[in-house]
């Protein structure tokens, strides 16, 4: 059931608000859906439209490189036991750490909306 979105009362916190669908909104509060936010403290949930933003580039980078750390700790901590002593053993599975780490990150802009872009 939608009702007016006029005649609601404010939605508590800064991440809460309701999807409008016409000139009516869903009586309750909750989180907004992926891919949209709250504008100019307003409690309606709008797509989010803009590009992205030095920011966001940041973001996506530093959970590349968490992922990545996270590959490469693993790696050093079995040299350490002795399993991995060849060099070129060693060079080329953190190559495919690398290499597994970017082409998450590609597919992961390929998967989600926007499609290919790193648009909000």
């Amino acid at each position: 059931m939608n009702v007016s979105c006029s005649g609601l009362d404010g939605c508590p916190g800064r991440y809460c608000g309701r999807l409008q669908h016409g000139l009516k909104c869903e009586p309750i509060c909750g989180a907004c859906p992926i891919g949209y936010r709250l504008f100019n403290h307003s409690d309606i949930c709008s797509p989010c439209n803009e590009d992205a933003v030095p920011r966001d580039y940041m973001y996506f980078l530093f959970m590349i490189l968490v992922t990545l750390s996270g590959h490469l700790v693993v790696l050093a901590m079995e040299v350490i036991k002795g399993k991995r002593t060849r060099t070129r053993n060693l060079v080329v599975t953190a190559c495919i750490c690398v290499l597994e780490c970017v082409v998450a990150g590609i597919i992961t802009l390929l998967l989600f909306e926007p499609y290919g872009t790193v648009q909000h």
